[in-house]
């Protein structure tokens, strides 16, 4: 017998085998599904079951018959065996739908055809699959029109998922009548080659596929997406990626019985591929996420032992099996020294009811990464008898630790809406997490994470009473527990640091927060906006880059991009800040996150110098229409202050009085004091730009005492800079070193280097101008060495240009030198006056070739 006729006749027994079990009212539906539009197949396989029913007929050997009905059954067999493979339908070079360019020809199975193309609008390659069964616009037997319904929107729901571990589609379209998805094309085997190559993994060799495929499914059931056929040959290895592929694609083009809006599992349809199937995929009820859990279990398995959990010959016997969960332990002669944190995984997730199973991808996932059974696992394992008391202490010791280590298991729905809540919070939209985590806690009082989310949630939308409220209510919950989890302790003491505004404290809590596992994206980000609150902007930058670099497309990377982006700006890196506002604003458009996009207009606009003033304008019209639709009101007033902005710079002053005068009153109305902050500070300075300092006044001192009132250190400090620089112009120099003084107490208390320095110089100023004129000069040398350590030339040479007219009365040779060093740095930042001031103090000194040069330069520094 050739190979192929062996392998033709190992595929009809594999098939007779599952089938000739199963119940006769089923059989009609596995064979569709395990036969396709192979008609040969399909008729050798209905042949050997008309045998079956009649003699009882069993395949186990091609060779050996003992009827002749049975040596007939085989020799129809092999002769299907010998039939022609059908040419591809579609020629190399061929134009699909008018831009998919076929190169060459992949696969054929029973759903279609698989071809690579060139996709000529995108510039990429892509895979092709087409789908024989969905024909457009052909008559359809009854239930096609149900299958192709749910077929579109299973593909429709699978293309929302965006992770490097599933494969992406692109496309849905149809060509000459075929339906076929574009895809991802990818370039390496599936797995199931792989094993029958190599043989089975180690441990350390599998954790990082399993890891990997967690995350693949969690994105998918986020998506709303099941996959149902889930086996090592729907998993493609690419390098050190694996990639969940098909996803819904199998399931899909099972004919339906029943199909509606709630359900896409069709009523007595059998889906999946047996041994990987969960029991309940057997049943009328169908199956759901936690049936995907399942299959991956019997992948761990078959990657580590090299053989399948189920022995059975047949499909009745392996229903049998799995109901009774009666698979070979892992533990067994297989792998004797299979970690028992594997065995626990592989373990739970075989379960016959699914709820016994573990509760998502992701709580999977985490039980692998932690890398230790649970306690519950050790207890019932056989143990090696050991003295009674170093039992007793090795078990105490660890119940106190895992007990330490372990967070509340909040409800499912509770858990389904802080899950949601999360997503919300990392994609800058503050305010809906509210609701979700409000709901949260109304379904599960206990659940302290939620507490503190939503503690920290409404600290981000300036509702610092609201959080002071709720943290109070998280404290109380807290006592009311023995012990808290390791996340929960981490959570709760980042959350009270971010209400009390201790952001350099909170930034801690969130960086240990971030290696406890199933947080890491989150407390990188919130780590990374801590940092930026507390004035240490560089290590910001490398902590949204962290962030950024362990998964640059999740769904939290754009709100990581545009904090990295403003960052970028305060470096005056105007091209890379672009560059991550793009690729944000990408992002938010394709996932329809019109919350994010908000955030993103807002935080570009009178801020990218790249930009012109249209498309400031536009970003905020945007923003404040967006807003009003999404009913985030604190994005609305956000932008509206930025609206204020760009009047006061088209001198449309009055406009930007009403407007100011608009966002205070709504900021006052919903108790939000930074906001009223901000709205105070803006009308006050519109009356400054119309040289109105008696009317400004007023509204700084009220914009000064709500930043601090709100504990806001970046907007006190800016708003007490304004009140200074308005009482000095107004000749109340005595009340505005004061002013400046508290501003700059205020920076030193919190560690904030980056903005201090132009604190400390327009301080310096004042005290030039009062009695205690001798404390500018140590000022202006600190102001000097902290943007020296910043790297800040702007204010390296403001501070030495102030230490030159210090010393401009007294001693002109030392103003002359300060004036000089003002002039290197003000290369770098166009700061010509310089030039001049150096030129005019080397004059009486007798340096007249070196003024004139000095004046030379700065001539030309000007033209």
């Amino acid at each position: 017998m050739s190979s192929q006729e062996q392998a033709r006749w190992r595929l009809v027994r594999e098939v007779f085998n599952e089938i000739s079990e199963v119940e006769p009212a089923l059989r009609a539906t596995l064979i569709e599904l395990r036969c396709g539009n192979d008609s040969d197949l399909r008729g050798n396989i209905e042949e050997l079951l008309a045998l079956h029913d009649a003699t009882d007929l069993a395949l186990d050997n091609p060779v050996v018959a003992s009827t002749d009905q049975y040596r007939q059954a085989a020799e129809a067999a092999m002769a299907a065996a010998k039939s022609v493979e059908p040419q591809p339908r579609h020629a190399k070079g061929t134009l699909i739908a008018g831009r998919y360019r076929i190169t060459c020809f992949l696969a054929r199975g029973g759903m279609g055809e698989v071809y690579q193309a060139v996709d000529e609008t995108e510039s990429r390659d892509v895979a092709l699959k087409f789908v024989r069964h969905l024909l457009v616009g052909q008559s359809q037997p009854v239930g096609q029109s149900q299958m192709e319904t749910r077929f579109l929107r299973e593909v429709q729901m699978a293309q929302k998922i965006d992770h490097p571990n599933v494969c992406h589609i692109y496309d849905l379209a149809e060509h000459n009548g075929e339906r076929f998805c574009a895809m991802e094309l990818l370039r390496g085997e599936t797995l199931s080659a792989k094993l029958a190559r190599d043989g089975k993994y180690t441990p350390a060799e599998a954790l990082p596929i399993a890891l990997q495929l967690c995350d693949g499914l969690a994105a998918a059931h986020h998506a709303g997406v099941l996959h149902r056929d889930l086996k090592p040959g729907n998993v493609f290895l690419v390098a050190s990626r694996a990639v969940i592929i098909d996803f819904g694609l199998a399931a899909a083009t099972v004919r339906d019985t029943t199909v509606t809006d709630s359900s896409l599992t069709a009523t007595g349809a059998v889906i999946g591929t047996l041994a990987y199937m969960a029991p309940e995929q057997l049943e009328e009820s169908g199956g759901g996420p936690l049936s995907d859990l399942y299959s991956l279990g019997v992948i761990f398995y078959e990657m580590l032992t090299g053989a399948k959990p189920h022995d059975a010959k047949s499909p009745f016997r392996m229903a049998s099996q799995k109901a009774r969960e009666s698979h070979q332990t892992p533990s067994g002669a297989r792998v004797s020294t299979l970690p028992a944190v594997w065995q626990e995984v592989i373990n739970r997730s075989l379960k016959p009811r699914p709820q016994d199973r573990y509760a998502s991808a992701g709580a999977m996932r985490a039980a692998l990464e932690r890398g230790r059974p649970s306690i519950q696992f050790i207890v019932t394992q056989p143990r090696v008898a050991i003295p009674a008391f170093v039992l007793m202490a090795c078990l105490v010791a660890w119940i106190g630790w895992q007990w330490k280590q372990r967070d509340h298991t909040a409800s499912l729905q509770a858990a389904q809406l802080y899950q949601q809540a999360y997503e919300a919070m990392t994609t800058a939209a503050p305010m809906r997490a509210v609701a979700l985590l409000e709901q949260a806690i109304e379904q599960d009082p206990k659940f302290l994470n939620a507490r503190s989310l939503l503690a920290v949630a409404h600290a981000e939308t300036d509702q610092i009473d609201k959080a002071k409220d709720t943290l109070l209510q998280a404290t109380t919950a807290k006592d009311s527990r023995w012990m808290l989890g390791r996340g929960e302790t981490l959570a709760l003491e980042a959350a009270n640091a971010v209400v009390l505004r201790n952001f350099s404290g909170a930034a801690e809590s969130y960086g240990k927060l971030s290696k406890v596992a199933g947080n890491q994206q989150f407390a990188l980000l919130s780590q990374g906006r801590m940092l930026d609150q507390a004035g240490k902007r560089d290590e910001a930058i490398g902590t949204l880059k962290s962030a950024l670099a362990l998964a640059p497309q999740s769904s939290s990377s754009p709100a990581a991009r545009v904090r990295l982006a403003g960052l970028l700006i305060r470096k005056r890196d105007y091209d890379a800040a672009k560059q991550e506002f793009d690729k944000a604003e990408v992002f938010y458009q394709q996932t329809n996150n019109h919350e994010g996009l908000c955030d993103l207009w807002i935080a570009r606009a009178m801020s990218l110098r790249t930009q012109t003033r249209e498309e400031d304008r536009t970003d905020l019209e945007q923003a404040m229409a967006l807003s009003a639709k999404t009913g985030n009101h604190y994005q609305n007033m956000m932008a509206k202050l930025r609206m204020v902005q760009v009047a006061e710079r088209e001198r449309d002053y009055d406009g930007a009085i009403a407007l100011s005068r608009e966002v205070f009153t709504d900021a006052q109305k919903g108790g939000m004091l930074m906001i009223a902050s901000r709205a105070t500070s803006e009308l006050g300075y519109a009356y400054v730009y119309q040289r109105k300092f008696q009317e400004a006044l007023p509204y700084l001192r009220q914009s000064v005492e709500l930043a601090k009132r709100a504990k806001s250190h970046g907007l006190f400090a800016s708003n007490s800079l304004k009140l200074g620089e308005v009482l000095s112009s107004n000749g109340k120099t005595e009340e505005a070193v004061e002013v400046l003084e508290g501003a700059v107490q205020w920076y030193r208390q919190a560690g904030m280097d980056n903005m201090l320095p132009l604190i400390l110089i327009k301080w310096g100023t004042a005290l030039s101008a009062t009695t205690r004129r001798e404390e500018a000069e140590p000022v202006f040398l600190e102001a000097y060495k902290l943007a020296e350590k910043n790297g800040e030339p702007l204010y390296q040479a403001m501070a030495m240009q102030r230490l030159g007219n210090f010393h401009a009365s007294g001693n002109l040779r030392k103003s002359a030198d300060y004036f000089e060093k003002a002039v290197v740095f003000g290369r770098e930042t166009l700061i010509t006056l310089a030039y001049f001031q150096a030129a005019e103090m080397r004059s009486p000194l007798g340096d007249i070739e070196r003024a004139r040069q000095l004046v030379d330069e700065g001539e030309k520094e000007v033209n």
